[in-house]
Order: C-alpha cells, then structure tokens, then sequence
C-alpha cells in the first residue's frame, strides 16, 4: 500500500487526505497498487460521509484499473443523489461494453422517474452522465427520404427570398423574413437549388412549444418528431442532437433551460433523443416567438448536401457559394452564352464557379495577385469539374490578345476604415483598365460594399448602370451591373 493510501487509512479527516490523494494522483504524483485499490474500493460503500465517498470514485476513475461492476454497484445502493453521477463520470476512462446493456436500462429507468423540482439539478448531471458515457451507443442515420413529403423553411440572406421561391414548383411556397416557406411533393425538388443557405423542416402538425423547458420537453416528446425521423432514414435508432435555441434569453438563463429541456425529453422520449452538443446528427432549433413561447424546426445533417462540394478550399475574405448562386440568378437577365468571361479578383474561384455552374462559358478567366488563392481556386475548379484558366497577376498587369465580353467579379472592400482610400482608388483603376479589357457592350457584373466609389467610377469612365440592387443592409452590399459604352 502506498504512503497516500495509509494516510487514508490513519487519517481522523478522510475527507481531507482523499482530496490530497486525489490531487497526487491527477498531478501524476504517485499511482495506485492493487492494494490501494483494494482497499478504496471498500470505501465505496463503507464511508458515511457522501462527499468522501465522491472523492473515492474519482480517485479509481483516475486509476486506471476496469472497475464498472463496483461503480455500478456503488450507484445502485447510493443513498445521496448528489453523489451518484460520480460514479457513472468514473466510468469514463473504463470499458464499458461488458456492463453496456446495464447501463442503458439504468438510464432508461432513471428517464422513468417522477422528477421533483427539489432533485431536478441532481436529476440533469446524472442524466447528463449517462449520456456522456452511452453516448457512442447512438446509432448514426442515412437520409432517404427524398421521395417523401415535408414542410421546410429554405434559409437565405434577408431580402433575397424570392430568387429561391422562383426555382420551386411547388405551389405551396410563401416568402418568409428569413427565407422561403414551402410544402413539398419531394424533398428532391430543392436538391438542386443552390441559392439558399440550409434547409430547415418542420415537424409534422407542431408549430409551437411552451415557454416552460419542461412542458416544451414532453409536447415535443409526444408530437410526430420521432416517427417523421424514422419515416426519413434507413433505421429506427436513438437521435444525438443538440439544441439550438434562438432568443432574446441571456447565456446563463439559456444554459438552464437547456440543461432542463434536455434532460426532459431524454426522459419522456424513453432514451431517444440524447443531448450532445458534440456529436450530433440532429439540431433541434427553437425559435422564439413574438406571441410566446417558440417554433420547433430540425437541421438534419443526416443530408448529405452536395451542392458545394467543390469549395474544400477558401480564404477569409471568400464568398458564400449560396450567396454567390444568388448574385448569378439576380444577374440572370444580363448573362450570355458562348461568350469569354473574367473574373479580375477571383480569390478561390467561388464567383466563377457558380457563374459556370449556370451557364457554360469559354473561355473563363481568373485571375488574383494572391498566389495562395490561386492555388486553392484551381483545386476548387478541378473538383468542380469545370475549366477556368487561372492566373496569378495584378489586374492592372494583365494583358490578352482579345477582349472579354463579361466581367463577374466580388470587388475587394476594406475591412478597417484606414483601408478606404486604398479600395476606392481600386475601385477608380478598376473602372479604368476595365475599359481596355472589354468589349463594347459587355456586361461588369460586380458584388461590392463601396458604393459611392462604384457610381462615381462608372459615370467617370462611362459606362451605363444596368441595375443597382442593395443586397445586405448589415454589410451595405450590393449587386451592380454596368454595360460599357
């Protein structure tokens, strides 16, 4: 027996000694004999005092020794609710596959029991335990419902709503703030569609919780939401999700009603939901409401999303491919084929791209004075399958033998206000050198965040402004087509 262990033994504080055992063992101080753990492990249920009998639980889980018969044991006969998860977070640097089915009926008992507001806490860290330690017995899912029918909300960029609503046939679609409502025949219709963001669905015949995490807990536990999972993937098993709730609630009272909610719909589901904000499959979003309590709606990544697959590589300053997608529907009306594009500030090659994705062109040009985005930009175009000549260069030192019939291009924009000079003076040679890179009549079609630049430029250098169409408010973005004259 070690020298720490004997001063349990002696000690008149137990307490005390376990704590500086527990500590020299964490620090890697000493480690335990088998007979040091022998003798803690009648500990385990001897002590009369509930915390030294936590501190003796996690001092073995720090052991290194496979003890999950005596923990469960221990757990079983604990009288002192607090206590009790000490056993089950000891069991974490065990193997657990011997006492796993166990575990899982004394998870599914405890989902069971009549909570009372005074063990709820109790009640949620043991629950939470359970989770932590089963938490690889969840099964993963593959989506197959794509034949199947489904309420979804398509998330966009605020505003820009009705470029995705025009692309579905459904005609049960309406404009929503945050994007598109709409019922579909199949959930293949939107498979294809790259303007929005993510899709969220609805549960089946549920379109409010309560504000009480408990009561929001066991409605939704008792809605269509488990046989709407079940309907759209391979198999029946238990979900990992997380919980996402958007609202006005400050960090602190959002964690509790987290904790609570979690806890509860474990419990009323019988064990199919599980809360694991780090392995999930499954986001449970909950949206507040202006009338109370909050609307209900899934992010499954279940779905394998492959429409920008191509984007592996990127740069901080890159844009979305949804977003990008959408600027090239917005801009549909000027785009033409069989024509020669460019893109003078190309980046990663996202904007060229989504241009290509719409409507071939050849050839199409990239070019960007920063070498790493134009590595990354050939890989993207290579794994999106499409052909762009890309060139490492400053615009302003490009030369061609022919003139381009389109500019496409996401202008650079300041990031600190000490850059604005510098961009606008871009934005003033842009307009300029543009001019002996295009043809007449071809199309400038540009996303950018300085405005004022871009309609003094334009006017300076003539060209005629298309369209100017505000995009983001919060970014003061927009989308402008100009055609040189």
């Amino acid at each position: 027996m070690t020298e720490a262990v004997r001063r349990v033994k002696k000690a008149e504080n137990q307490r005390d000694a376990l704590i500086e055992l527990k500590n020299s063992l964490k620090r890697g101080d000493i480690s335990l004999t088998d007979d040091d753990v022998k003798f803690l492990k009648g500990l385990l249920i001897s002590l009369p005092d509930p915390k030294s009998r936590k501190n003796v639980a996690q001092i073995l889980g720090e052991s290194g020794r496979e003890l999950c018969p005596e923990m469960i044991e221990a757990y079983e006969k604990e009288d002192t609710e607090y206590v009790k998860a000490s056993y089950l977070y000891a069991m974490e640097t065990m193997d657990i596959s011997s006492v796993r089915d166990k575990l899982e009926g004394m998870r599914l008992a405890l989902s069971e029991t009549e909570v009372l507001d005074e063990n709820k806490k109790h009640y949620d860290e043991q629950m939470g335990a359970f989770n932590k330690l089963l938490g690889m017995a969840i099964g993963k899912h593959v989506f197959t419902g794509w034949d199947k029918s489904a309420e979804v909300i398509l998330i966009t960029g605020k505003g820009l709503g009705q470029v995705t609503l025009d692309q579905l046939d459904t005609s049960a679609k309406r404009l929503l703030g945050i994007g598109v409502g709409a019922r579909l025949n199949a959930v293949s219709e939107i498979k294809d569609i790259r303007t929005y963001k993510e899709v969220l669905f609805m549960i089946p015949e549920l379109r409010r919780l309560p504000e009480d995490p408990y009561k929001a807990a066991e409605v939704l536990a008792g809605s269509e939401l488990k046989n709407f999972l079940i309907s759209m993937h391979d198999n029946a098993e238990p979900w990992a999700y997380r919980l996402n709730v958007v609202s006005t609630m400050d960090d602190k009272k959002k964690a509790m009603f987290i904790r609570r909610f979690a806890g509860e719909l474990l419990r009323h589901s019988e064990g199919f939901f599980v809360n694991d904000a780090s392995d999930y499959e499954l986001e449970i979003r909950l949206l507040e409401s202006r009338e109370g309590g909050f609307t209900p709606m899934l992010r499954l990544f279940s779905i394998k999303d492959e429409r920008f697959d191509y984007r592996r590589e990127y740069v901080a300053a890159s844009i979305r491919p949804d977003l990008a997608a959408t600027l090239i529907r917005l801009s549909a009306d000027y785009l033409r084929s069989d024509i020669q594009t460019l893109d003078p500030f190309c980046g990663v090659g996202t904007m060229l791209i989504e241009r290509l994705k719409y409507g071939k062109v050849h050839p199409a040009y990239g070019i960007d004075v920063f070498g790493e985005a134009i590595n990354k930009a050939k890989v993207n175009a290579g794994l999106a399958g499409e052909k762009i000549n890309f060139i490492n260069r400053n615009y302003f030192e490009f030369n061609h033998k022919y003139r381009f019939d389109e500019i496409i291009t996401n202008m650079p924009f300041a990031v600190r206000s000490e850059d604005r000079p510098e961009i606008r003076e871009i934005y003033r040679r842009f307009f300029e050198y543009s001019k002996k890179i295009l043809r007449k009549d071809a199309f400038l079609i540009i996303y950018l965040r300085d405005i004022d630049a871009a309609r003094e430029f334009s006017n300076e250098y003539n060209y005629y402004m298309e369209k100017e169409m505000l995009i983001s408010d919060k970014e003061d973005s927009y989308l402008c087509i100009y055609r040189n004259l």
